[in-house]
This record gives structure tokens, sequence and C-alpha cells, in this order.
């Protein structure tokens, strides 16, 4: 029985229609968080995190000043260790979680807590930009499917996560 799904996109804006395709099921359905780039004049200068019930607050910035960093960001510590862990692996909910990338994994609590999700029974799917890390740890999974996804093979892929979705909400409910 399939529990985790791992959606695979090159493209960000496939990876962005797949997770409102998910969302339409009903919002009141899943738990978790995105990931928005946020730009100024034509430039990445950081990221934000957005929770499903619509909490938003500063990831990662070129201008916040933290104790940890990934690449040219500083990174919000309790953004990470707070809200995002809050944000999943919610009872009768599905956690999903759309880009949750490297930095977070800078962040023992959020792994952690990540691998809490990847043990438990609890459904969850990552729709994710492609990422090594995820595809390896789904990968080692007996219940998980990992599913990359393009324009050319939209509709069939997102048949098959939709119907895992049905599947999952049925066993919440």
């Amino acid at each position: 029985m399939i529990n985790k799904i791992l959606l695979l996109s090159e493209k960000r804006d496939i990876a962005d229609m797949a997770f409102s395709k998910i969302l339409s099921v009903g919002a009141q359905y899943f738990c978790g968080f995105q990931t928005i780039k946020i730009e100024k004049d034509g430039l990445l200068i950081g990221y934000d995190l957005v929770t499903l019930s619509g909490e938003r607050v500063r990831l990662a910035g070129v201008d916040l000043l933290s104790d940890v960093s990934f690449n040219k960001y500083g990174l919000n510590r309790k953004a990470v260790e707070g809200l995002a862990c809050q944000s999943f692996l919610v009872r009768n909910k599905i956690s999903l979680l759309k880009d949750p990338g490297p930095m977070f994994f800078k962040f023992e609590s959020f792994e952690k807590k990540f691998q809490l999700a990847l043990s438990s029974d609890q459904p969850l799917v990552v729709v994710s930009l492609g990422s090594k890390f995820l595809r390896s740890s789904f990968l080692s999974l007996d219940d998980s499917l990992c599913v990359k996804i393009s324009a050319k093979n939209y509709v069939y892929s997102m048949n098959i996560i939709m119907e895992n979705i049905l599947s999952f909400l049925r066993r919440i409910q």
C-alpha cells in the first residue's frame, strides 16, 4: 500500500500546477507548507515559508542575519524549527510539502521530523524540483511512489497521483 508520494519536476510551473491540483481535493484535508521565491528587481533575494493554513514568514534571505546559512542566504531558525516542523505530520491529515529543499535539512529538528514522517503510517506527499536526497530517501521505502512529472506525461502522472490521494483520504476519514 502506497503511503508516501514524491512528485519530481524539472520545471517550476509544472510543479506548481501539480501542487494546486492536489490541493483542489480540499485544503482542509492537508497540512504542511510550500516554499515561495522572493524576487526584487528580477533578482532572487530569498524565500518565504507559507503553511497550508496561511501563515507566511521569511525563510531565507540575502539580507537575513543568522547563525545558520545556506549558500548566500541567512536562514530563519524559527521558521524551520518552529513553523515548518509544526505544520506537517498532523493527525488525520495528509502532509503535503512543496520544495523542502536542502536549506531545511541544515536543521536537525526538521530532519528528525521529516524522517519521522517517512517512517510513519501517515500519508506524505512531497512536490520537489528534483532533489537527489529526497529521491534516495523515498526510493528506500517500500510504501512509496516516485513520479517524475513533465508537460508530456502530466495528465497520466496526475491521474495516478490523484488516485493515491483519494485512497489516502479514505484512510484518514
